[in-house]
């Protein structure tokens, strides 16, 4: 089964939802940073689905160790856009309520091709986490 379709399976329930900005599926852990101020910019660790209000350029060596950037503004051409498909992460962009709704440690699955954020299901037990 190609990786692909095994993220597929991963997919639970729909989330949140907004624009496609960057293509691609991560599942990983969330890191909400609904405020950029540097000690939570800081604490993001490798792999992990970092949601925020906006990133802006200065925050690119934060952020190019995510899994992938889920937004409440921008679009495709926002800055977190760019940054994503530059280092060749899934975004979605426009949520609008991104960070109200993604808490700190929830395991999703980011779908950047469709615009939208899933619960993780475990494929083992079918259990969404």
């Amino acid at each position: 089964m190609s990786k692909w379709a095994e993220l597929q399976k991963s997919k639970g329930d729909k989330i949140v939802e907004g624009i496609a900005a960057s293509s691609g599926m991560a599942v990983g852990q969330v890191r909400n940073v609904h405020e950029h101020v540097p000690e939570l910019m800081a604490e993001i660790q490798p792999g992990e689905v970092v949601v925020g209000y906006r990133f802006k350029a200065e925050h690119c060596n934060y952020v190019k160790i995510a899994a992938a950037l889920v937004t409440d503004s921008g679009g495709v051409f926002s800055a977190a856009a760019f940054m994503a498909r530059t280092y060749g992460l899934p975004a979605v962009t426009g949520t609008t309520k991104g960070t109200s709704i993604l808490k700190n440690g929830q395991k999703v699955v980011v779908d950047g091709a469709e615009g939208a954020v899933y619960t993780y299901k475990d494929k083992a037990t079918g259990k969404h986490k």
